[in-house]
């Protein structure tokens, strides 16, 4: 449901938002959850905050995470992991 409403708001251009919802739901997790980390990273990329973007992701691919998108467009934007 942290994916859901993140998604919802990020879509009516509360981004800011949208980290927030998920950053609870990444913290309610414990932080086991790839893909919330996967939706972090991104949240994180978009805003150009690369480092915590690349934490997110080195996070997300840590928990198993199959998608290749982060890891390359992190790596295109000069951060790669």
């Amino acid at each position: 449901s942290y994916l859901v409403k993140a998604s919802l708001l990020r879509k009516a251009g509360k981004t800011t938002e949208a980290r927030k919802v998920l950053e609870s739901g990444n913290e309610a997790t414990g932080g086991t959850s790839a893909e919330i980390h996967n939706a972090l990273g991104f949240a994180y990329l978009n805003a150009k905050d690369y480092e915590r973007a690349r934490q997110h992701a080195r996070k997300a691919y840590e928990l198993g995470i199959p998608l290749p998108g982060l890891r390359d467009q992190l790596a295109a934007a000069g951060y790669p992991l």
